[in-house]
């Protein structure tokens, strides 16, 4: 679906990241517990086919892992998975 969304495959490029990239962000959220529904939407796969919440996924996205500033790895997972949490909440 991405990869024929152009919208979706855009932001990929802008980011320069691949399938290989999403499916290991997919694994990162689920493993902070991001594979629930809220709302009605499954947030761990929602969250990569929605243009503003991929790119801002992206945003925190180094070097295969979540990267916030003044967090450590475990801690800049956590609060990714948080805040898309949340986000869902609220929508």
């Amino acid at each position: 679906m991405i990869n024929h969304d152009r919208k979706l495959r855009k932001i990929m490029d802008e980011f320069q990241v691949e399938e290989d990239d999403l499916e290991n962000i997919f694994d990162i959220l689920m493993l902070c517990g991001a594979g629930q529904l809220v709302n009605g939407y499954f947030v761990a796969a929602e969250c990569l086919v929605q243009p503003e919440t991929l790119r801002w996924l992206l945003s925190y996205y180094k070097d295969n892992t979540f990267s916030v500033e003044d967090l450590d790895h475990y801690g800049s997972m956590f609060f990714v998975t948080d805040q898309l949490i949340n986000y869902y909440i609220h929508i």
